[in-house]
């Protein structure tokens, strides 16, 4: 095994970050489509989302050893977007809402208390932000854009790069998707 991820780093990177991350999804999927009679506790989804991350860790050890583990751990920390942009990319959401239920007429629902109350009392805030954002991002983007990309773009420039990534980064998303 550590001759092919040496020989074929990014097809192992692929590899080990869909089994990484199915091999805990899939079980579940399985589970919340009642083929099978398990009963897991859905902050193992979380535990999922750090699959590329690991993969990444791995190819990165076997490959290039302990300083490039340190310059993908590093890069978890360099920001290199000033303050205004990393504003307009946590309130963009929240803007678009606003505009769509405003467009709709459907202020007074978000207005009226209701549905926060609703959302706040189910722990489904937290879920979403803490569980849904910060652990996917932090277990997702690491391996995806900070080994992944990279090592496409040196072959095929950003655009090429970015559109031969889309279909793995989907596909990885499948057992995801089919929970809901």
């Amino acid at each position: 095994m550590q001759t092919f991820l040496i020989r074929y780093p990014l097809l192992s990177y692929f590899l080990l970050a869909y089994l990484y991350t199915w091999a805990i999804e899939v079980p579940m999927l399985l589970a919340v489509r009642g083929y099978v009679d398990w009963h897991m506790p859905p902050v193992l989804e979380a535990l999922a989302a750090f699959g590329p991350f690991a993969a990444a860790l791995t190819v990165l050890h076997f490959t290039q050893g302990r300083a490039a583990i340190r310059r993908l751990l590093l890069s978890l920390i360099d920001w290199r977007v000033p303050a205004g942009w990393l504003a307009f990319a946590v309130l963009s959401p929240f803007a678009v809402l606003f505009t769509a239920l405003a467009m709709t007429g459907e202020t007074s629902v978000l207005i009226s208390g209701d549905l926060s109350r609703n959302i706040v009392a189910s722990g489904k805030m937290f879920e979403l932000v803490v569980l849904g954002g910060i652990l996917r991002g932090i277990g997702e983007e690491p391996g995806w854009r900070g080994y992944a990309l990279p090592v496409l773009r040196s072959r095929f420039g950003p655009l090429l790069a970015t559109l031969a990534l889309w279909p793995f980064w989907l596909f990885w998303h499948l057992p995801s998707f089919l929970m809901r």
